[in-house]
């Protein structure tokens, strides 16, 4: 007797078996793609046209789909009212399904573990962090004219701030002149959102600095660039 044809655990039943744990997989895959696509299709983003930490996190997000909702920090009613889903008054914030991120480093993050971002090496990372000191004087000092101080070496935080900028804009030259901005990745969409801010409130020019200008132009030809623009 053939075993194997009357066998239903012989040669039949590992075919089946492999045909089934087949559909299975497949089944699984597209399980998987239709939950990550539902997620992203329930993605908000908390912001302003003007803040470049929030505009770096619409240019990561460029090829996502979310609903981006603005947010007039600074009405004292809509603060109060938005308060409801950052205690920290800070924008942005994302909401991905019932999950809510604070901060535009933890958002990249969270888009990194869930959503495919690229994560940063420690070279990248420092390169944001050398933006950030940047942005963070530039606001400082920003904050200083909106409140009708006299923004000068006169008080300690304004002379910290105006003493920081130099140096960090030379660290971040020479890294232009490196190459370091050539690629489209996080830190060249930092460091464009905060030339853009910068300039838009009247607050630095860069004409010393043409690594930088340079390193900006080369992307200027992409389109959310443009849709980003701060206003």
């Amino acid at each position: 007797m053939n075993t194997n044809t009357v066998d239903p655990y012989g040669v039949y039943g590992k075919r089946w078996s492999l045909t089934f744990n087949q559909a299975l997989g497949s089944t699984l895959i597209v399980g998987l793609a239709q939950a990550q696509k539902a997620s992203v299709n329930n993605m908000k983003l908390y912001g302003s046209t003007s803040s470049p930490y929030v505009r770096r996190i619409r240019l990561a997000m460029e090829a996502m789909e979310y609903e981006f909702e603005q947010v007039a920090i600074h009405d004292a009613a809509e603060r109060e009212a938005f308060t409801r889903i950052s205690p920290l008054r800070k924008l942005p914030v994302l909401e991905d399904g019932n999950t809510v991120v604070f901060d535009s480093h933890v958002i990249y993050q969270h888009l990194v573990e869930y959503h495919r971002l690229d994560p940063l090496s420690v070279h990248e990372a420092q390169l944001v962090t050398a933006v950030d000191a940047l942005a963070d004087s530039l606001i400082i000092l920003f904050l200083g004219e909106k409140s009708e101080l006299p923004v000068d070496e006169s008080r300690a935080l304004f002379r910290l701030q105006l003493g920081r900028i130099p140096p960090v804009l030379d660290w971040l030259e020479q890294q232009a002149k490196e190459g370091a901005f050539s690629p489209w990745s996080y830190p060249t969409m930092a460091l464009i959102s905060i030339m853009d801010w910068a300039e838009f409130r009247n607050l630095q020019s860069f004409e010393r600095y043409p690594e930088l200008l340079a390193a900006r132009a080369s992307h200027q030809h992409r389109e959310i660039l443009a849709q980003t623009a701060p206003a």
